[in-house]
């Protein structure tokens, strides 16, 4: 057998699994309604868990460099919203009616999602 079929012949019989790692943003409002947001994806569990806490550095200073997401958080800013950090992955918002949410990242292999399972 010669050097190519030889190669895809070992190609075929090899699964190659390639495991990212998502950030998923979780906010549980002050009456307990939680939401699941996918934030980012990396290859890797350190990638995804340095992420995390740059997002929350980055909210909490106000400097978030994606400029649509800037934006919106300098809107929520001007209308009274204020971001405090409570962990490396979580930060707290409370509104200018004095209402809060908790938002922390998780990061879970592509092959979890938080939400649990799809209804058929």
């Amino acid at each position: 057998m010669g050097t190519v079929a030889r190669s895809r012949a070992v190609k075929r019989r090899c699964a190659v699994v390639m495991l990212r790692w998502v950030s998923w943003l979780n906010v549980t409002a002050t009456d307990g309604s939680e939401t699941w947001s996918i934030a980012s994806a990396t290859e890797t569990a350190a990638q995804c868990e340095a992420g995390a806490v740059a997002a929350v550095n980055d909210l909490v200073s106000g400097t978030v460099h994606d400029a649509d997401q800037a934006r919106r958080y300098e809107r929520l800013r001007e209308i009274g919203h204020i971001f405090r950090r409570l962990s490396p992955y979580s930060f707290k918002i409370t509104s200018s009616d004095g209402t809060t949410k908790e938002a922390r990242f998780v990061c879970l292999p592509d092959t979890v999602d938080p939400r649990g399972p799809k209804e058929k």
